[in-house]
């Protein structure tokens, strides 16, 4: 019995690598997209405040919203293409459970797309209206917003690899699940290196039901059915590493 769990242990990490390495390879071709995206915006915004102060910015953020949209629902149709390309691969002998699960993802990329696009418009306006708040000049304000939004480097990649490892993480969940559809319970296991945020480590070795929630505690305990759940905030997703194994 144990060196059956063994086997099925090793065997699921040596998956969960391959899966790890086509997120690397998604986010690269993503990133570019989404940070032209995100430029576009930052200088509209840009100009629409120097006109028409933070009401103008905030309108031209919105505008954008819907790009942003349109670029995430590309990024999730070809993450969706990916996932499913190798899941078969991986399970050569559960081609239907895959597909299933590819069906299940595509119905509701469009929503995760709008929502994620959502998300971005808010944060971004967010950032404008903390620096108009701020009691300096009118021509510092510009300044900052402009500094502020056109550093966008680092943003375009963590929007790309949050969004395609929730995609991703949720695909191998459902798949996982069909196929070992035995297991009864199903275990947290970080990368045990000095890189593992506290809260992940506290879950490390931790065993749940396979219909229970791990507990991530932090500042603010969350609740998660595995690593990079798109319900986790970006404390909890962001550069995540982790994996779930089914016992």
């Amino acid at each position: 019995m144990k060196r059956t769990q063994a086997r099925n242990r090793r065997r699921q990490l040596r998956e969960i690598n391959e899966i790890d390495r086509m997120e690397r390879k998604l986010e690269r071709t993503a990133m570019p997209k989404i940070r032209k995206q995100l430029n576009q915006i930052a200088r509209e915004a840009i100009d629409a405040y120097a006109t028409g102060g933070r009401i103008g910015a905030e309108f031209a953020i919105e505008g954008g919203r819907q790009r942003i949209g349109e670029t995430l629902e590309a990024v999730y149709k070809t993450t969706i293409k990916k996932t499913e390309k190798l899941l078969k691969e991986l399970y050569p002998k559960d081609k239907a459970k895959v597909e299933q699960v590819r069906r299940e993802l595509e119905r509701n990329f469009r929503k995760q797309a709008e929502k994620a696009a959502e998300q971005i418009s808010r944060s971004t306006k967010n950032q404008v209206k903390k620096i108009d708040e701020k009691d300096i000049p009118f021509d510092e304000k510009q300044k900052d917003i402009k500094k502020k939004l056109t550093s966008n480097g680092r943003r375009a990649q963590l929007i790309s690899e949050v969004e395609i490892g929730s995609v991703t993480a949720e695909g191998r969940d459902k798949v996982s699940r069909k196929i070992y559809e035995k297991a009864t319970q199903k275990q947290w296991v970080t990368t045990r290196d000095s890189k593992v945020r506290d809260s992940h480590q506290h879950a490390e070795g931790q065993i749940v039901g396979i219909k229970e929630n791990f507990v991530l505690r932090g500042r603010r305990s969350e609740r998660t059915p595995y690593p990079r759940y798109r319900g986790l905030s970006a404390a909890n997703r962001c550069n995540c590493r982790c994996r779930m194994i089914y016992l």
